[in-house]
């Protein structure tokens, strides 16, 4: 089921968070006290809907003004014609039923009716758990998890067996890409057979590539503040998700992948926190102001940058009060000793539709931090993306400059480019640099990068890959281009693939992925055949190789070399027409 949140209009989707359990009305349970952030008792069903894709339901909602806080469906074209809709109030949500009910849409009149809520996680698990047989051992998903299972679970693991499991794991993703590609394509079938059973593999595997910092790697953590198991004010991770009934945080001063600076900036906060009138946040309630908070430090010059995540909606009369004092303690109390460089607000608010982040205010010493890569100088603000391994980061840029076969004729175009890292990285071994990137400041500080080392042969630009891809092809003029994605966990949207699949003169790209195993969809469609939306040929994957980023962890970074089908194509008929020369030649 396809669902979107308003912290998430119009553009992400998120999968719903509870099954369908209904609760009573007349249930006295903590979900009640909290209506305007959990809307399932302001929700209606949406019916006759006939087939639609989730965009065109969205673009339906948007023309008549509705604000709902989640819209939950089917996936695209198929399936179930309905939908729902959750509103914060019950006004919102009679309106939205009045709008609807014989409204014509695509041939068809919607009914509309009043929705069913759906048990709250938490309350569900106490069920559950209340239900269990008190004699009996308890089934493994109600074992509560330790700190270290819950972030680091390979922590106990020889470095090298590390490697060993994760090369396996990657060794997986390829064979799930392969069979998936056979089934979808007729034409690269025979490709990816040949290339199995000579290689084993559909593509050229050059391994993986070991971290070489292994312990205290992190350069940027995000913790969460809450209640451990002693009902303590803590500072740390949690155990589990929300969803899964879970609202524990443990302490993180023994996991060995953070760095100490990062333990003692989370020890003085917990302290301060302690003795703060405020409260920690309570998701169930959705209550509370100390939420998140922050950590971000440069390996290259030690500073270090410091973002209290706080929820601000009970304390906007004493919000400045509250920041002048966290100020004070981190530059004339017990938190001075941690030297911090740069503070900052991180307000974590329900998002308004449309927001794709939170809203960060600077109140202390630098606006950023300085990191370095590849002899590269980059500025690093609250909200910048900047790998979290700064060493395996080299190690991945020097990688994927290897695979791209970069030379001073190429143009690169630099998808998803965050503050310009990659692509400044590559500045020095290509022609041109090209990058776009939907965040404005991240653009900013990708010019500003530039410009400190140094860097002429690069432009960016601010606003939707998919947008932007064309035009940069066009600009390009450069047969030998070679796109970099380096996308979020879950891959590139829609429209961005859609866009490099019908980008004539791109014939080869670079995806980085952080996630293979959610990012595999992308790769299976960029080798499907063509149809009415992929009308460019498809991509074949050549090669592919691995880099650890997140040692002691489950999770490896992948690097993998696509190209054009025609290339290929061009490539084998190039091969063969000189052995039939050959041939000829040797029988004259």
């Amino acid at each position: 089921m396809e669902s979107t949140s308003v912290e998430q209009l119009p553009n992400d989707v998120k999968n719903e968070t509870s099954d369908n359990v209904q609760i009573d009305k007349t249930d006295e349970n903590p979900q009640q006290q909290r209506q305007d952030f959990n809307s399932e008792y302001n929700k209606i069903e949406l019916g006759n809907l006939g087939k639609f894709a989730f965009g065109e339901l969205r673009a339906l909602i948007k023309k008549l003004k509705l604000k709902p806080t989640k819209i939950k469906t089917t996936n695209s074209y198929g399936g179930r014609d309905f939908a729902f809709l959750c509103f914060r109030t019950v006004e919102e949500k009679e309106s939205a039923m009045k709008l609807f009910n014989g409204y014509k849409w695509k041939g068809k009149e919607i009914s509309a009716k009043e929705g069913k809520a759906v048990l709250d996680p938490l309350i569900k698990r106490r069920l559950a758990e209340e239900s269990l047989d008190q004699n009996a051992p308890k089934p493994k998903k109600f074992r509560k998890k330790t700190v270290v299972e819950a972030t680091v679970p390979l922590a106990n693991v020889p470095y090298e067996n590390q490697l060993i499991r994760k090369e396996k794991e990657c060794m997986k993703h390829l064979q799930a890409y392969a069979t998936s590609v056979k089934k979808a394509s007729l034409e690269l079938r025979p490709m990816i057979q040949a290339n199995e059973k000579e290689k084993g593999l559909p593509c050229i595997w050059h391994g993986i590539k070991q971290a070489p910092k292994i312990n205290g790697y992190r350069n940027k953590c995000e913790f969460a503040v809450g209640l451990n198991a002693n009902n303590e004010r803590t500072v740390g991770f949690r155990l589990g998700s929300y969803t899964d009934g879970s609202l524990e945080v443990a302490s993180i001063q023994d996991l060995p992948h953070i760095p100490d600076r990062t333990k003692l900036a989370v020890q003085l906060y917990e302290s301060y926190i302690k003795q703060s009138k405020y409260d920690v946040f309570n998701m169930q309630v959705y209550k509370g102001q100390f939420r998140q908070f922050t950590v971000r430090l440069s390996e290259s010059t030690g500073e270090i940058m410091i973002v209290a995540g706080i929820h601000t909606t009970e304390i906007l009369d004493e919000l400045d009060d509250l920041l002048k004092d966290i100020v004070d303690f981190f530059t004339e109390r017990n938190g001075k000793e941690l030297n911090v460089s740069s503070i900052y607000l991180e307000e974590i608010n329900k998002r308004e539709i449309g927001q794709v982040q939170n809203n960060f205010r600077h109140v202390h010493g630098s606006k950023y931090i300085t990191d370095t890569i590849l002899g590269l100088k980059f500025r690093i603000s609250a909200a910048s993306f900047f790998q979290i391994n700064t060493q395996s980061a080299e190690v991945l840029y020097e990688l994927a400059i290897k695979m791209g076969k970069i030379d001073s004729g190429t143009t690169i175009l630099d998808i998803c480019c965050g503050t310009g890292t990659i692509g400044l990285c590559f500045a020095k071994h290509c022609k041109e640099v090209l990058g776009v990137e939907i965040i404005a400041d991240a653009i900013n500080d990708a010019k500003f990068n530039a410009q400190e080392n140094g860097i002429e042969n690069s432009k960016f630009y601010a606003g939707n890959c998919d947008d932007y891809i064309h035009s940069l092809v066009y600009e390009a003029e450069n047969e030998n281009l070679l796109a970099i994605i380096d996308p979020p966990r879950a891959g590139i949207q829609t429209k961005s693939k859609e866009a490099l699949r019908n980008a004539r003169g791109l014939n080869r790209f670079i995806y980085i992925a952080c996630a293979p195993k959610a990012a595999m969809q992308n790769w299976i469609d960029f080798s499907r055949p063509c149809s009415k939306t992929l009308k460019g040929e498809p991509f074949v994957l050549k090669e592919a190789a691995a880099v650890d980023m997140f040692p002691h962890t489950e999770h490896i970074e992948m690097v993998l070399l696509f190209e054009r089908l025609v290339r290929v194509q061009k490539a084998k008929e190039k091969e063969n027409g000189n052995e039939t020369q050959t041939s000829a030649a040797s029988s004259t």
